[in-house]
């Protein structure tokens, strides 16, 4: 034990340099004026395990100390980047470190000057404590592609799309990459955590390729949108999230004239079917022949009347000679009405099954047709 050491030399230089939440894989930068000569009077050391070590020994064995790079601006001041990155997050869970923070000190070690023993913790001037807390970006749209259909060249058509921030802690910072044949309104916005963004999206193909992926550029809101945030370095501090589009962009030639002699060679067909001129002749020629199949037909399944001379069921008749004057019943030499069995109502089909009249307004009506199909022997009365 060194008599001569004065612990509250330690806190002489004292400072907590704590960073904004950030996303994973984005840097924030801040600086630190130690207030001494880095060069010629002190230096820079950590703790770990217990032992001063220096930072790059320290960098490749803890995942805190990882998180963070330090450079050296001139003599007093030193820039700390927080680069929260999947590497330093895998390895602190290894080790059993759930918290989503990432902390570590510097130690301030004076070389000038009288020191009192040669322990270099006794050297201590000064003490910074820093810390970086992280989150991962979660972002989703709906809905996942955005389907434009067909688009004629050199007119515009807009689709609505939502962007939402999943994240619980941080807001994300948004800007739109432009492309040719695609416009965002608007192109810079911000999404607060667990909320959402309605975005309107238009594209104007003036050719018959067009890309079909939009490309957003994602920050933290802390960050200052420079000119690395529109570079195509890969050391520029965003995050890149794409949304991919469906579209087939049509030529339209010279509109030619339709003339126009019978509903169904319309270019836009009516949902009513008019015959003119010579096609009405045809139809109404068809129509006859479907008569005269028709009552063929008809005939082919008619019975033939039965003539007895004996009583049926159907019919009840007695020879002259063998009867007695008397008073005959109504219904004598009369055919029987014969109706329809259980069975046969399996034979009628009323097409289509269940009817659809869809959305119908208050007060007004809806018309469907119904198709009955009669494949009995017997004529049906519908009333």
């Amino acid at each position: 034990m060194c008599d001569f050491y004065n612990s509250d030399n330690v806190f002489k230089k004292f400072k907590v340099v704590e960073f904004p939440t950030s996303f994973v894989g984005l840097a924030t930068t801040q600086e630190l004026d130690v207030e001494i000569d880095l060069n010629t009077r002190a230096y820079l050391k950590t703790m770990h395990d217990g032992s001063l070590i220096k930072l790059n020994d320290a960098r490749e064995i803890s995942a805190s100390h990882r998180a963070f790079d330090i450079t050296q601006i001139n003599s007093h001041v030193i820039q700390i980047t927080f680069i929260p990155k999947t590497e330093c997050i895998s390895r602190a869970k290894r080790k059993k470190q759930s918290d989503n923070r990432f902390v570590f000190d510097l130690r301030l070690i004076k070389v000038d000057g009288v020191n009192c023993c040669d322990n270099e913790l006794h050297s201590e001037i000064g003490r910074y404590y820093i810390s970086g807390q992280f989150e991962y970006c979660k972002i989703a749209h709906h809905p996942k592609v955005i389907s434009f259909g067909e688009v004629i060249m050199n007119t515009v058509v807009k689709k609505y799309l939502r962007i939402r921030n999943e994240s619980n802690v941080i807001a994300a910072k948004v800007q739109y990459v432009r492309m040719p044949g695609f416009e965002v309104a608007p192109e810079r916005f911000t999404i607060l955590p667990n909320s959402s963004k309605r975005i309107c999206v238009s594209v104007k193909p003036n050719c018959l390729k067009v890309g079909n992926t939009l490309i957003f550029k994602i920050t933290n809101p802390h960050s200052v949108l420079d000119e690395s945030f529109n570079s195509k370095s890969e050391n520029a501090n965003y995050i890149k999230y794409l949304i991919s589009t469906e579209l087939n962009v049509i030529v339209l030639g010279r509109l030619r004239d339709v003339k126009i002699e019978s509903m169904h060679k319309l270019i836009e067909q009516d949902r009513k079917y008019t015959y003119v001129q010579e096609e009405l002749h045809i139809h109404q020629q068809r129509k006859e022949v479907a008569n005269q199949q028709l009552q063929v037909c008809k005939s082919t399944y008619a019975k033939m009347p039965l003539k007895e001379n004996f009583s049926t069921k159907k019919e009840k008749c007695y020879l002259e000679a063998q009867l007695k004057a008397k008073k005959m019943p109504d219904d004598f030499c009369k055919k029987l009405r014969q109706g329809l069995t259980p069975y046969d109502l399996f034979d009628i089909l009323f097409l289509p099954f269940s009817i659809n009249f869809g959305r119908v307004g208050l007060s007004t009506c809806g018309e469907q047709d119904v198709i009955i199909k009669n494949k009995t022997r017997l004529d049906l009365n519908l009333a």
